[in-house]
Formats: C-alpha cells, sequence, structure tokens
C-alpha cells in the first residue's frame, strides 16, 4: 500500500512499525517514492521468498550449457 504524507501523519508510528517489519516502501511525495528504513539492521533470512524461475549452483555449473533453445533476442 503506498500512501501520501496526509496518510503518514494520521498514522506516523504504526507506519514506522510496518516499515521496520517490512521494510517495504509505502510513501508517496510530490509524485516520488519515499523509503524510510531502519538503520543498520540486517534482514532477515526468514524473510526471503523463494524464487523457482532462478537457477542455483555455482557459477561453473553453468558454463558449459547449451541455451539457443531457451534465448531470444
Amino acid at each position: 500500500m503506498i500512501m501520501n504524507a496526509t496518510q503518514l501523519r494520521q498514522d506516523v508510528y504504526r507506519t514506522l512499525d510496518r516499515v521496520l517489519r517490512t521494510g517495504e516502501p509505502i510513501i508517496r511525495r510530490k509524485g516520488r517514492r519515499l523509503r524510510l528504513a531502519s538503520e543498520g539492521g540486517k534482514r532477515s533470512v526468514r524473510k526471503l521468498r523463494a524464487h523457482p524461475g532462478c537457477l542455483r549452483g555455482q557459477p561453473e555449473d553453468i558454463v558449459g550449457w547449451d541455451w539457443s533453445a531457451s534465448w531470444k533476442p
């Protein structure tokens, strides 16, 4: 959910807690997105989402693969 500055002002503490929890940019001001972020905290590995379409493995493992069937200009 993207909110404007007025909405932020109305519910600032709940919004700040949400930003700390999720890390998502949720504020828009003068047509630009603003990001509130906590300082110095590392993102938890538990918050990572699966990316089933991504390759897994070492770069050396895919060097010899034939990509011609799936390559599109």
